[in-house]
């Protein structure tokens, strides 16, 4: 196709510019996802399978169907499109996709192909010949002539930072290795203006083989640093460089080498060398770094440690786990991060122990003790509101993500990350989609992003969408159990029986790995087709202890039973689940209002915003729909 512009429903497609235009606004998308509609619109309103789109946009290209679906899902936000009621895309299960909006060519748009084709980008063309000529114009003629290389996708300065790989004669420091590229990313993520692709997406491409291009056009970035580490008895050496993504020139490099007993001041070098480095050579200016560090080499260390164990995590290595994040501290009681990541081991304990493990007093302890060190580190207080939502500190949150914004020029990723998980948790679902757009930028092959935006689509009762970001986060590997469960809770209101049966199965497995859990989902499988059954049952679990749990409401409110949700929910403040459409007739029971006024939501409310789902009528009365 050409990159002259064309009409498309009431958008204006102006390919060259990778811009749409509607009524004087404009919309940018990515070059990839402007590559997908090009092919899509070239096929005049034929399915186009996903393997088609692979072989059109991605041709020569190693990656997951994850990208793809970024891209439909990008477009769709951008056209203010529907999956379930598509005015733009239609998804064709099993199949693919295909444009259902009319297209024209303008005086100033594409031309109908000469030789018998018919009507706007020629009709009468087959669809496979089309997407060979629009794959070829993706490939910028690279098919033609081989030595042109593929144009970096992203405009604005943006880099990605490898994992490093680890040279040292026993093999066994990538944990140092890891925790040197941890520090990279998060000093570099506080240059203003430069977009860092953050660790979750970059170290996917770990021993991937693939080359830097290829790497590029995945993260949508065009520059990469990569690096090694070694160590040795005597010393150790670590190596970077600085790659430009389109023509593979190296931009940067250097080497350093020192003696052991340097180790902690040099990896902190090392890392402000690369940023400030990156900055001159990409034109970017103002540098900071973290607080709450340690100055204690082997706190540090010990740290970097149990961050590298924390990967595996699950019920079988959690204890061992916490236990290694007990060390940095013990090691430098002053040393405040560690503090902070303790809080958060404990306060994860939950989803593996239920209510086997007392995590909530530990958890604020050490919190408290991290904030005392430093009150003005941006992650240190993400982490704050995120336990504080958890427990229903709805105002402590709020206020902790207040002094995280105001820390720094550039906001961490941590810090969106804790934002959404409270405007999802209070409510205020439409707030919290406009955040997790920034973040999926910045973490586009993260499964936990993926999650997000499949609990907030859910929580709009965009069911299908939802249920395609969880597909996607489910094949990132990104937080599994979690993503299970809140697929089930957004499957229930579809009415595929078969559909809720796959997330259920994945989520059942998750159930069971969890010490003394009662086997809730298990049960609810069987009585899928018997709510009398099911509403006996959750009611004999309910009386059976006075301990919350999650999923007794759940499903309470999908057999019906309003009153026995609202009563399970009393025992938990809880608020995650609370705006899917399976909780509707809880939300409106007559009792709801004095639970929201209990728990400190309505307070919360009156400060900071009301939920999309409620409002406080003229006559004082709460309303939630």
């Amino acid at each position: 196709m050409s990159d002259s512009a064309y009409s498309l429903g009431a958008w204006t497609v102006i390919p060259e510019r990778n811009v749409l235009k509607r009524d004087g606004a404009s919309v940018n998308v990515t070059p990839k996802s402007m590559a997908v509609l090009e092919c899509l619109v070239a096929a005049d309103g034929q399915v186009v399978s996903r393997d088609e789109l692979h072989a059109a946009v991605w041709a020569g290209g190693v990656v997951t169907d994850d990208a793809l679906t970024q891209c439909i899902v990008e477009l769709r936000k951008a056209l203010g499109d529907s999956a379930r009621e598509p005015r733009y895309i239609e998804t064709i299960t099993k199949k693919g996709f295909r444009i259902v909006a009319p297209t024209d060519s303008t005086a100033d748009a594409v031309s109908a192909p000469q030789g018998g084709a018919t009507g706007t980008f020629g009709r009468s063309i087959p669809a496979v010949v089309l997407l060979l000529l629009a794959a070829l114009l993706v490939l910028g003629g690279r098919a033609l002539w081989p030595e042109a290389q593929e144009q970096p996708r992203a405009s604005e300065p943006s880099v990605a930072v490898l994992p490093f790989d680890d040279l040292s004669p026993d093999g066994n420091h990538l944990y140092f290795a890891d925790g040197l590229v941890d520090e990279i990313i998060t000093r570099l993520a506080r240059v203003d203006g430069l977009l860092v692709i953050g660790r979750s997406s970059s170290f996917r491409f770990r021993d991937s083989g693939q080359d830097l291009r290829a790497v590029g056009a995945s993260l949508d970035v065009n520059h990469i640093v990569e690096g090694s580490v070694r160590l040795s008895d005597s010393g150790f050496r670590i190596s970077a460089r600085l790659v430009e993504v389109d023509s593979g020139f190296q931009l940067w490099a250097d080497s350093f080498d020192r003696p052991l007993e340097d180790i902690f001041r040099v990896q902190e070098d090392i890392a402000e060398a690369v940023a400030k480095a990156l900055s001159v050579r990409l034109g970017i200016h103002g540098f900071s770094s973290a607080s709450g560090g340690t100055k204690v080499v082997e706190a540090y260390e010990a740290l970097m440690r149990a961050n590298a164990a924390s990967r595996e995590l699950d019920a079988d290595t959690f204890h061992e786990v916490l236990a290694l994040y007990r060390v940095p501290t013990e090691i430098d009681p002053d040393y405040a991060l560690g503090w902070s990541s303790l809080a958060t081991t404990y306060r994860t304990g939950r989803f593996y122990f239920s209510d086997l493990f007392d995590w909530q007093g530990p958890a604020l302890a050490a919190m408290r003790r991290a904030r005392n060190l430093a009150p003005s580190s941006p992650s240190i207080a993400a982490e704050a509101a995120v336990l504080f939502a958890d427990i229903g500190s709805w105002t402590d949150a709020q206020h902790a993500i207040s002094v995280a914004d105001v820390a720094e020029g550039v906001v961490p990723l941590e810090v969106e990350l804790a934002r959404i998980d409270l405007l999802a948790k209070t409510g205020r679902i439409e707030q919290a989609l406009s955040t997790v757009d920034s973040v999926r930028r910045r973490e586009p092959l993260w499964g936990f992003v993926a999650k997000f935006y499949g609990h907030l689509y859910a929580s709009q009762g965009r069911i299908e969408e939802a249920l395609e970001e969880f597909d996607r986060g489910y094949e990132l590997d990104g937080k599994r159990s979690l993503m299970s469960n809140d697929a089930v809770i957004a499957a229930m209101t579809t009415g595929d029986r078969e559909l809720l049966e796959k997330w259920l199965l994945r989520a059942v497995e998750w159930e069971q790995t969890i010490p003394g859990n009662r086997n809730v989902l298990g049960r609810m499988s069987e009585y899928l087709d018997q709510p009398e059954q099911a509403r006996a049952w959750l009611a004999n679990a309910f009386a059976d202890r006075t301990a919350p749990d999650y999923w007794i409401r759940v499903w309470a409110a999908y057999h019906g039973d309003a009153d026995l949700a609202l009563a399970a929910l009393r025992r938990t403040p809880d608020a995650w689940s609370l705006w899917m459409p399976v909780m509707r007739d809880v939300r409106q029971h007559p009792e709801f209002a004095t639970w929201l006024t209990d728990v400190g939501l309505v307070e919360y409310w009156d400060r900071f915003g009301w939920a999309d789902a409620c409002e406080r009528r003229e006559t004082r009365e709460i309303v939630c729909r």
